[in-house]
């Protein structure tokens, strides 16, 4: 059997520091929700566009990338980048909102967590999770 040069279907999306496992995955979607997996974005676009002149009934049919949802990352395993807003989970699923501060800006000497509310900072220790907060945007980070 040959070998296919052809992307693979499945690839990790690059620039999402801790997050770079998340995995991106190009589907044809018809109106009522069917999906199909496709190589690539342009597949997707292929799809979509075979599919609305030979199943009109489902038109209007998309090309839809989807990527996996955000984990929580044991703190043990990596701590986020500066400046990055976190939710961090304590023990005893205690949920608040923390940054993490690097001294001079030197992202493998981490300095502590940085809490809005004073209240939280006797917590830092107990800190065992993080999960980075979407930006909004225009906002900036």
């Amino acid at each position: 059997m040959e070998q296919s040069n052809q992307p693979l279907a499945v690839k990790l999306s690059e620039g999402l520091g801790p997050n770079a496992q998340t995995v991106e995955r190009w589907y044809c979607v018809s109106r009522e929700g069917m999906a199909t997996l496709c190589v690539d974005e342009e597949d997707a676009r292929a799809n979509a566009a075979h599919c609305d002149q030979a199943w009109r009934a489902g038109s209007p049919h998309r090309a839809v990338r989807l990527v996996d949802a955000p984990r929580w990352v044991p703190v043990s395993e990596a701590l986020p980048p500066e400046h990055v807003t976190c939710a961090v989970r304590m023990q005893g699923d205690y949920i608040a909102t923390a940054w993490a501060a690097y001294w001079h800006g030197a992202r493998t000497d981490f300095g502590r967590w940085v809490f809005p509310h004073d209240s939280d900072e006797d917590c830092a220790d107990k800190i065992t999770h993080w999960l980075a907060l979407p930006t909004v945007a225009g906002l900036g980070a």
